[in-house]
């Protein structure tokens, strides 16, 4: 059991009615259509809007949002980390899979691939999360 003893809820998607979703019954929202840039801190500042005008404190609400393994250096990942960190985002899932957007997929196709990207990942910006 997580130590709050309840499962914290997310939806996933950026429509109007998923924002909705969130804001009456989850514990966090995953808007991961977004690149970093002027887009996600709208749809963010929007969400948090939303949150506020519900009565909900929008602290209290998780954002979560892919960012790449699969392209880009140490230097790159960490300005996009420092990136999500300025919007508030609490939580970053590293994708490895996607061709789609600002996402690229790993050269390599096993597990093991996969594993040592985001281990390589991991190691380049986890002092920063």
């Amino acid at each position: 059991m997580p130590p709050c003893r309840r499962i914290p809820i997310s939806f996933g998607g950026h429509a109007d009615v998923t924002m909705q979703r969130v804001i009456k019954w989850a514990d966090g929202g995953m808007p991961l259509n977004y690149a970093p840039g002027d887009e996600a801190v709208a749809a963010f500042a929007k969400l948090r809007a939303m949150v506020d005008a519900a009565g909900r404190d929008p602290t209290s609400i998780g954002i979560d949002t892919r960012t790449t393994v699969g392209i880009g250096a140490e230097a790159d990942w960490r300005e996009i980390v420092g990136f999500w960190k300025s919007c508030g985002v609490t939580h970053l899932t590293p994708g490895t899979y996607s061709g789609r957007g600002h996402l690229r997929r790993i050269d390599g196709r096993t597990l093991a691939d996969h594993l040592a990207a985001i281990k390589r990942y991991w190691n380049g910006v986890a002092d920063l999360l």
